[in-house]
């Protein structure tokens, strides 16, 4: 496409050669988009495993341009501590719970739920989470220079990712 983006040459992840466009959607009205960022994103689904993706991913340049204009409080561990960003985080939590059925359904659950936070930051919504319901948490975050390493080992040591695209 250009310098800021790569094509798939297949899914990303079962590798499977038949996608099709589910659609492609408007960046422009984003607060933080700007020249010379694409002005849509495809939205592909691979035949094979489902999986949805975009067509292209960023290159260094691309993320480079993608969070040149980002606010401190969207880049990972920028401001505010762990506890500060728990507090934040918290309602979602809760929502997410109720969703759920409740605390005691989660809790009384045979299996533990599994959250997965892609584009986790620095992690505060998993770690907002890990002293109210037993979830399994995973945290995905393209880009991994903006997740201090010593966030990384403190918020999910075990589970924590960094998406390879």
């Amino acid at each position: 496409m250009n310098s800021l983006q790569q094509e798939y040459s297949s899914c990303p992840l079962c590798t499977g050669n038949s996608s099709l466009l589910l659609g492609s959607a408007d960046c422009r009205s984003y607060a933080n988009w700007h020249e010379p960022l694409p002005h849509t994103l495809d939205w592909m689904r691979c035949s094979k495993c489902n999986h949805v993706y975009t067509r292209y991913y960023w290159s260094q340049k691309g993320l480079e341009e993608v969070f040149r204009n980002a606010h401190l409080s969207q880049l990972a561990g920028e401001i505010g501590t762990v506890d500060a960003k728990r507090i934040t985080w918290a309602p979602v939590v809760g929502k997410v719970l109720d969703l759920l059925g409740g605390y005691r359904s989660v809790m009384s659950s045979s299996h533990s739920p599994t959250w997965v936070d892609v584009g986790c930051g620095d992690g505060a919504t998993p770690s907002a989470h890990a002293g109210c319901a037993d979830f399994q948490r995973i945290g995905c975050q393209l880009g991994g220079r903006r997740v201090p390493r010593h966030w990384r080992a403190k918020i999910y040591p075990a589970r924590a990712t960094q998406a390879l695209v």
